[in-house]
């Protein structure tokens, strides 16, 4: 019975796909009735994981970040050769062109191997897109236009998708003091960038926009540059005071984990956040703080709070292997529940940038003062959202 099962499955499936995998388009005129045209047949299924909402970065431009779902449903093996984002107004001049190695880089098949550029019978892959422009005014659309290769030749598929045009959400900063590193964020291609998770039946992304905070001292350490490093209090910014970012309420509140002991990542995946903070804000949205120090939280479930008021203090709990923020927001009070919201701080310094950020991302001591490239003297920025590996001042 389960072989007589299996085989109707198949042959069902099969009858309802096409004859060609990839039937190249109709030479006939489209100006027919929409209903005497042929059937344009699409050799892959493409969707969004959300609409996406510009930001500005510290790089001066307007960012679009959001992922592509791309499945084949078709009977045969399909390689995507190129992908190429207009503004669905312009079709001349590309916002995005990916193809080769720099498509590869950015494309994750469900399947392995992870890293390729094709999809064989029945299996999906994730393209994380980011698109970085001068000018954002006009554009309300992309139009994504796909070059396939097949077994029937070359064939292409568009796919349109709408900009949410809402702003970013203009916030406080969530920490005060000198000399702040940003890890992750809008720029970053891995990590919280590539945390796309299946929860409640939907792929969710609510890190999208997720920073790792962490503090150099005067001199550039992050520890104790005696080589100290083995006691969370030997991090610099071990007990920094978190900010409300803005007025709100506390809607949770969790403070029953002890830090983890220094670049030994913590593995309790019910409660990533470790000791955490959960602020639902006025407009709705959700300011979510991670990793705080046990015992320090200044706040309970359904505290009123106002912006810049001290919640918190930053630990190593949770999901973490040293002592850093974790800070981001979404549109659900679950941790990992909602759709990441980009966010624009109304006001910071701008020093410059770390280089060699891969030293950040590494369960290693780092003696030595971080690698920089310094601004000469520190710019004020209003209403960005700091790229990865800026370093910033921030007041209450």
């Amino acid at each position: 019975m389960k072989a007589q099962l299996t085989l109707l499955a198949t042959t069902l499936l099969l009858a309802a796909l096409p004859g060609p995998a990839l039937a190249k388009k109709s030479t006939e005129p489209v100006t027919r009735p929409v209903a005497e045209q042929p059937v344009q047949w699409s050799s892959i299924i493409v969707r969004s994981t959300c609409k996406p909402r510009p930001v500005k970065g510290t790089e001066g431009k307007w960012n679009l970040v959001y992922e592509l779902e791309v499945a084949n449903f078709r009977g045969e093996k399909v390689e995507i050769d190129k992908l190429e984002v207009f503004d669905s107004k312009d079709s001349k001049s590309s916002l995005l062109k990916l193809s080769g190695k720099n498509l590869k880089s950015v494309m994750t098949c469900v399947a392995a191997p992870h890293e390729r550029t094709y999809l064989n019978p029945g299996e999906t892959g994730i393209i994380w897109v980011n698109i970085a422009v001068d000018k954002i005014e006009g554009v309300i659309s992309l139009d994504h236009r796909f070059e396939l290769k097949g077994k029937d030749g070359k064939k292409q598929d568009n796919f349109e998708l709408s900009i949410d045009l809402e702003d970013a959400v203009k916030i406080g900063p969530p920490l005060t003091g000198k000399n702040w590193l940003a890890m992750g964020g809008y720029s970053g291609i891995l990590g919280h960038r590539r945390a796309l998770m299946p929860i409640g039946n939907r792929l969710v992304l609510s890190q999208r926009y997720a920073i790792d905070w962490i503090k150099f001292d005067k001199d550039w350490h992050t520890f104790k540059p005696d080589g100290s490093w083995k006691q969370e209090r030997d991090s610099v910014c071990y007990g920094e005071p978190l900010l409300a970012v803005t007025d709100g309420v506390i809607v949770g509140a969790v403070d029953k984990f002890e830090d983890q002991p220094n670049f030994v990542e913590g593995t309790d995946m019910g409660y990533p956040g470790g000791n955490c903070i959960t602020l639902k804000m006025d407009n709705g949205y959700y300011a979510f703080y991670a990793h705080l120090k046990p015992g320090s939280l200044k706040v309970k479930t359904g505290d009123r709070v106002k912006r810049g008021q001290v919640i918190g203090l930053v630990g190593n709990s949770g999901h973490s292997f040293e002592p850093h923020l974790h800070f981001h927001m979404s549109d659900s009070p679950g941790i990992l529940l909602g759709n990441g919201i980009p966010y624009v701080f109304d006001k910071f310094e701008y020093l410059g940038e770390a280089t060699d950020l891969k030293r950040y991302n590494t369960n290693k001591p780092r003696k030595e003062p971080a690698p920089k490239k310094l601004l000469k003297s520190a710019e004020q920025r209003q209403l960005e959202l700091p790229a990865e590996g800026s370093i910033v001042n921030f007041e209450p």
